[in-house]
C-alpha cells in the first residue's frame, strides 16, 4: 500500500510539474486530473485511517488529565442500545457508562446530561453526557469524575472539538475523514439546489494568520473563533445557504438563487471581529451553474487559499 500512494504521489508531481512548465496541454491535464482522482479515492477507501482515532483518542486522554477524570470516552446510540466507540480510562467503567446513557433521552446538542450515583451506580462520582452529532444513530461524548475541579465548561470545548471532528458521522473513528464529510455535504448541497434555473454563488474566506494571531491565546480561542466566524456567515447570508469550513483558515458559503444574482450577492458584506480583535481576510467568489465543472471546484478553492498564503501578488481577489 505504501508503495502505491508513492507511486500516486509521484505521477501527481509529474503531472503538475508537467502542466507548469507548459509540456500538458489543458485538456490532458484535466483528463489526468480525473483519472488521478479516481485512483486517490480508490486508495483512501482501501487504506485503514487510523489518524482520526489517534486525535480522538488525543483529545479524550487530555481531558481526563486536566478535568480530573477517570474515564473519557465517546458512545453511539444505536436503536435504544449504546455501544462505545473509543474510550480513555478504565476499560471496565466503559460498559456501566453505556448502561447508564442508555437509559437517558438527550436530544439537544447543548445540553449537559448529569448522571448522579443513584442512576449511574458510581456511588459519589457523576456521569457527565452531551450529543455531539445530529444524525440518526447519534455520537455521544461522555466522562465521569468526582473531583471538585472538574468543569462543565472545559466538559463542553472537548465536545465541541469532537463535534468539529465527527460533524454528524456516526461510523467509527477509525474510518472518518473530515474532508470526506465536508465535501459529502457540499455535493448533496449542489446536487438539490443546480438546475437550469437556479446557480450557485461559493464564496471563499481565507483567514491568512489566524493562527498567528490567535496563538498566545490557545487552542480552545481557535476552536471559539471558528465557531464565532460560522456564526457570522450564517447572519450574513441566506438562511438556506451553506457554510463550511475545511480547515481554520478557510470558510466556504453556497448561495443558490436565481439566475443573475452574482452582483447582489457580492454586495454582502461582513466584518469579523473577536474581542476587540479584527480579523482580517480575503475573499473570492466562484459561480457555478448548470455547465461549470464540478470536479474543478476545490481545485480552485485550494489554488486560492494556496495563493493567499503563499502572498501571491498577481491574486485578483478582495482582499479585507
Amino acid at each position: 500500500m505504501n508503495d502505491l500512494v508513492t507511486k500516486l504521489v509521484t505521477e501527481i508531481g509529474n503531472t503538475m510539474k508537467d502542466f507548469a512548465q507548459g509540456k500538458l496541454p489543458l485538456p490532458a491535464a484535466e483528463e489526468a486530473y480525473g483519472r488521478l482522482l479516481k485512483e486517490c479515492v480508490q486508495l483512501e477507501e482501501e487504506m485503514t485511517r487510523k489518524e482520526a482515532a489517534e486525535i480522538v483518542h488525543g483529545i479524550l486522554y487530555y481531558h481526563n488529565v486536566h478535568n480530573c477524570c477517570l474515564h473519557s470516552a465517546v458512545y453511539v446510540r444505536n436503536a435504544g442500545t449504546v455501544v462505545p466507540v473509543v474510550s480513555v480510562g478504565d476499560p471496565s467503567m466503559t460498559g456501566r457508562i453505556a448502561a447508564a446513557l442508555s437509559l437517558e433521552y438527550i436530544d439537544d446538542a447543548d445540553e449537559i446530561i448529569r448522571i448522579g450515583g443513584d442512576r449511574s451506580g458510581f456511588s459519589a462520582h457523576v456521569v457527565y453526557a452531551k450529543k455531539i452529532t445530529q444524525t440518526k444513530y447519534p455520537l455521544l461524548f461522555a466522562a465521569l469524575s468526582s473531583s471538585n475541579h472538574f468543569t462543565e465548561e472545559f466538559f463542553a470545548r472537548a465536545g465541541n472539538m469532537l463535534s468539529i471532528l465527527f460533524q454528524g458521522n456516526a461510523c467509527p473513528a477509525q474510518q472518518y475523514s473530515y474532508f470526506d464529510e465536508v465535501r459529502k455535504n457540499v455535493d448533496d448541497y449542489i446536487d438539490r439546489h443546480l438546475d437550469r434555473n437556479h446557480e450557485i454563488h461559493v464564496v471563499i474566506f481565507v483567514f491568512r494568520n489566524i493562527e498567528k494571531i490567535l496563538s498566545h491565546m490557545g487552542f480552545h480561542t481557535l476552536l471559539d473563533v471558528s465557531k464565532h466566524i460560522t456564526n457570522m456567515l450564517h447572519g450574513a447570508f441566506p438562511s438556506d445557504s451553506l457554510c463550511v469550513n475545511p480547515s481554520f483558515r478557510m470558510y466556504l458559503v453556497f448561495i443558490h438563487s436565481l439566475r443573475g444574482r452574482e452582483d447582489e450577492i457580492k454586495k454582502i458584506k461582513v466584518e469579523f471581529n473577536y474581542q476587540g480583535l479584527s480579523l482580517p481576510y480575503q475573499r473570492l467568489s466562484i459561480l457555478l451553474d448548470i455547465h461549470s465543472k464540478r470536479e474543478r471546484l476545490w481545485y480552485d478553492v485550494f489554488q486560492f487559499e494556496n495563493y493567499i498564503i503563499t502572498g501571491d501578488s498577481q491574486l485578483c481577489g478582495e482582499n479585507r
